[in-house]
């Protein structure tokens, strides 16, 4: 089926400030390699300051559950399908986008497929020339690979520090998360303990 995820880093902003956000409550703490994308959404922090929320549903950073997250401060969205190899970054201020990175062959027909809007990070030059230098040298339209989907995710981790399969996070625990849904966990319950492990908190 190929890679379907979503993701919203946020730059500054606690665990506790996250979740409130997105309405959702930790269910325990796994590597990045055994969440379980069922139902489940994930929460780390990255060794570079960023917060970074994860979805297994490749439409929920701009639109759905993730999307919340955006409004908190200085953050970048991603999402990326590598069943119709859909891929996007978007760059936001305080809830405002202020710039995104498309790549969508089936709707532009053309491997080169790339829609930038606002005003992208100087990151991106440098990124695009790249791929499509590989995609040339892998026979341009007629490749059998499209290395211009990694565009955007390229991007994100320029920015951010995270791309799908690029930096699986293997060095962090992450905790799994479950939206609310009416039922949230006793106020306090087993938090401070759990957000003091996770992000090094005393």
């Amino acid at each position: 089926m190929g890679l379907r995820i979503s993701w919203v880093a946020v730059q500054g902003v606690t665990a506790e400030q996250a979740l409130e956000a997105l309405d959702m409550h930790v269910t325990g703490t796994v590597t990045y390699e055994d969440i379980d994308w069922r139902d489940n959404f994930a929460l780390g922090s990255l060794p570079n300051g960023w917060l970074l929320a994860l979805s297994g549903d490749s439409a929920d950073a701009f639109e759905g559950r993730l999307e919340p997250l955006t409004k908190l401060g200085r953050a970048v969205g991603g999402e990326m399908s590598e069943t119709v190899m859909r891929s996007e970054a978007r760059g936001y201020d305080q809830g405002t986008e202020v710039w995104s990175v498309t790549h969508d062959p089936e709707e532009e027909e053309s491997l080169y497929a790339l829609e930038i809007t606002g005003s992208p990070p100087p990151e991106l030059d440098a990124i695009v020339h790249a791929l499509r230098a590989e995609q040339d040298a892998q026979g341009g339209e007629d490749a059998a690979v499209d290395l211009m989907f990694g565009i955007p995710g390229r991007l994100s981790a320029a920015l951010c520090g995270y791309m799908p399969d690029e930096n699986e996070l293997d060095d962090i625990d992450v905790s799994e998360l479950r939206p609310n849904r009416g039922a949230k966990p006793a106020a306090g319950q087993a938090k401070a303990g759990f957000f003091a492990r996770l992000f090094g908190r005393t």
